[in-house]
């Protein structure tokens, strides 16, 4: 969902999870570690740019192995 210059990214969660984000899906970069909540939202994007994003779970001995990039 996209408001004005911001996105809402909606999460199904049940474990800790990590969000990278940037504008190439080659260099994502960690933007927010440990999130819990369901929802995240990011501010201050251009509109018409393309973002790319990756949530990665955190399990007891570490990350999970990285799921399918998604592109917005």
């Amino acid at each position: 969902m996209i408001l004005a210059g911001q996105a809402v990214i909606l999460i199904h969660l049940n474990r800790l999870v990590d969000l990278y984000w940037g504008t190439s899906a080659e260099t994502l970069q960690l933007d927010a570690s440990g999130l819990t909540a369901t929802t995240h939202l990011k501010s201050n994007l251009a509109q018409g740019s393309t973002y790319y994003w990756q949530v990665m779970a955190i399990a007891t001995y570490g990350h999970s192995g990285p799921n399918t990039r998604a592109r917005h």
